[in-house]
């Protein structure tokens, strides 16, 4: 069995994004709002190089799920290019869905 997943945190990291060898993400559920520390966050399940992962969709990558719909219900079973951009010397997650033929 690969414990690789158990070495790794719940979360869609940079690192992980990082190490991905496809850096495509597939959404499982309906995205829902959580509270974090820096107020609510919109967290949706997803599955990454065969392992599930929890990702926190910043407003951005919220924007860039609207091309597929505002409910994100319309996401589910959707793929998303994962990358890593620098935002104010920060490493942050951009989520942009890919076009389904």
């Amino acid at each position: 069995m690969d414990t690789t997943e158990f070495s790794e945190g719940k979360f869609i990291t940079a690192e992980l994004v990082k190490a991905s060898p496809t850096k495509v993400c597939v959404v499982l559920d309906e995205a829902k709002p959580e509270t974090t520390q820096f107020g609510e966050s919109l967290f949706a399940n997803v599955k990454i190089d065969g392992k599930n992962k929890v990702w926190r969709l910043n407003k951005d990558s919220v924007r860039n799920m609207h091309q597929i719909g505002i409910d994100s219900k319309s996401w589910i079973g959707r793929k998303v290019q994962l990358m890593t951009i620098n935002v104010k010397g920060k490493e942050t997650i951009l989520g942009v869905p890919i076009a389904s033929a």
